[in-house]
């Protein structure tokens, strides 16, 4: 049967009783209960959570994007050469995996 322990820190630990002795040293038993108020994350933290899947979203739209623009703008006459440069690399470098 699974015991729940809240440590000095205030983290949650559910152990077996044949594993008490892993637990770090100065934690308390608790209460399933108690252990669920615990482990339940707060607005603050949900916010943040939140926050940054959409970020992680906007870096991976970002990513996705930038083959689309840059083969837009090398395909323009007055691309720069640089540009040119790295599409061309690019189409070298998507040879390589195929």
């Amino acid at each position: 049967m699974m015991t729940f322990y809240k440590d000095k820190a205030g983290r949650v630990h559910e152990v077996e009783h044949e594993f008490i002795h892993l637990l770090p040293e100065g934690c308390e038993e608790i209460t399933e209960a108690v252990a669920m108020l615990l482990l339940k994350p707060n607005e603050a933290d949900l916010k943040l959570f939140e926050i940054e899947k959409a970020k992680a979203a906007l870096v991976d739209l970002d990513i996705r994007s930038i083959r689309a623009l840059r083969e837009y703008v090398a395909a323009q006459a007055n691309a720069p050469a640089q540009i040119k440069a790295i599409e061309l690399e690019a189409i070298a470098e998507r040879v390589k995996v195929k």
